[in-house]
C-alpha cells in the first residue's frame, strides 16, 4: 500500500466523519459507505487503489472484525434486566433454531455432511437483538 493509497483512505474517512450524521438518517451506515467506497475505489474505470491483499491478511482482517463485533455487543448485555428471556431464548430457542435448521438443510440439500447442515441454520436468531449475545 503507497503513501497515495493510504491517503485516500485517511480522506474517505475524514469524509465520512463529516457527512455521518446527515447520512445516517438515511440509514446510510459506515459500513455500507466503506463497502461501497471500496468496491468503487478499487474496481472499475475509477479503480485508483492498488491495494491487493493476500488471503492471509483478509482472514486476520476477519477474525479481528469478528472478536471486535463480538466483544461490542457483549458490552451492551444487561442480564440482571432480561435474564429469564435471555435463558428461553438461549436454552429453548437457540437448540430449536439449530435443529431445526439442521433437518431443513439436510432435507433441501440431501446428502450433505451432518456439520455442514447445522453450520448452515441461524444461529442468533432474536437473542443477539435483545442483547442476550
Amino acid at each position: 500500500m503507497s503513501v497515495s493509497d493510504l491517503a485516500i483512505v485517511a480522506a474517505l474517512i475524514f469524509a465520512w466523519g463529516t457527512v455521518s450524521a446527515r447520512l445516517e438518517r438515511f440509514d446510510v451506515t459506515a459500513p455500507i459507505a466503506f463497502v461501497i467506497a471500496g468496491l468503487v475505489l478499487t474496481h472499475g474505470p475509477l479503480g485508483v487503489l492498488g491495494f491487493a491483499p493476500s488471503h492471509e491478511a483478509v482472514k486476520v482482517l476477519a477474525e479481528v472484525t469478528l472478536v471486535l463485533v463480538l466483544f461490542s455487543a457483549a458490552s451492551r448485555v444487561g442480564l440482571r434486566a432480561e435474564l429469564g428471556l435471555c435463558l428461553r431464548l438461549l436454552g429453548i430457542g437457540l437448540p430449536l433454531t439449530i435443529g431445526l435448521g439442521t433437518l431443513l438443510a439436510l432435507a433441501l440439500f440431501g446428502g450433505i455432511n451432518i456439520w455442514l447442515a447445522a453450520g448452515t441454520s441461524p444461529m442468533e436468531g432474536d437473542a443477539g437483538r435483545r442483547g442476550c449475545l
